[in-house]
């Protein structure tokens, strides 16, 4: 018997952040402490994309297709934008992007096949109303940090062929079998 792991949402999932989304348009969800906790995660997701793409690191990575971020497309110009927010890395990088992010005190989650398609792979990052601007001031700045050493590798400026995050975590693995 085969079994397949996917963190793909359930159709009740589905219907529920639907009817969620449904919820905020109408205003239904304007009561005093839920709405403070929306415009939070608003003000946190927000600050997050003008930190991320005022780095010109940022625009390199994505020009090179190292990284990127679908919702960054017009991001201005919605009423709203969500909390969990889909960063696509190279294969392989969701785990390097892990690992930098993981040594830098910071949790996203990393996504390979299957539960995304082959060939494919990303990072689901997830905004939360007590998050400060600072905490996502220093989200980006991780993320270009590390775009910096992916570039550099790549572009042969680098005499490592793994970021550094990476040959951290395996060091460590090595270190816990012997």
């Amino acid at each position: 018997m085969c079994h397949v792991f996917s963190s793909a949402p359930s159709f009740p999932l589905v219907a529920s952040i639907r009817a969620g989304y449904q919820l905020l348009v109408s205003g239904e969800t304007q009561e005093v402490g839920t709405h403070l906790a929306q415009e939070s995660i608003q003000r946190n997701v927000k600050h997050f994309f003008k930190t991320l793409t005022s780095n010109s690191i940022w625009d390199e990575a994505t020009d090179e297709g190292l990284l990127s971020i679908p919702l960054l497309e017009d991001w201005e110009q919605r009423p709203f934008q969500t909390h969990i927010v889909p960063l696509h890395t190279r294969p392989r990088h969701e785990q390097f992007l892990f690992f930098h992010l993981l040594l830098n005190n910071m949790n996203a989650y990393a996504m390979a096949f299957p539960v995304v398609p082959k060939g494919e792979s990303r990072m689901r990052l997830v905004f939360h109303a007590h998050n400060t601007l600072q905490q996502c001031e220093a989200l980006a700045s991780v993320i270009c940090d590390f775009a910096r050493e992916m570039l550099d590798i790549e572009h042969g400026e680098s005499e490592s062929t793994l970021p550094s995050a990476t040959r951290q975590v395996y060091a460590m693995q090595a270190a816990l079998q012997t």
